[in-house]
């Protein structure tokens, strides 16, 4: 979880690599306490699958909004919600 303080502004920085230092355990009371937006980073627990197309699947509560990005360089656009549960 990395909640810096200029967060909102950091899609370039995070995607690219340059806050890998700044990532810390996710903590729910402090997200939670704080309000503001955070990046989550989601590691696989194992190796990818070479058929198909891996995707990641996020269950979250009311209270929070889900942004996906992919991890590289170049410009940063949100990755497209392909389906979700009201």
């Amino acid at each position: 979880m990395y909640a810096g303080p200029s967060v909102r502004a950091a899609a370039e920085q995070v995607r690219a690599g340059g806050l890998d230092d700044r990532f810390q355990p996710y903590q729910y009371r402090a997200a939670r306490r704080s309000g503001d937006a955070f990046w989550l980073r989601l590691t696989p627990a194992g190796p990818l699958a070479r058929v198909g197309v891996p995707v990641p699947i996020v269950h979250k509560g009311r209270h929070l909004q889900v942004d996906g990005h992919a991890a590289g360089s170049g410009p940063s656009a949100p990755l497209v919600t392909a389906a979700s549960c009201a």
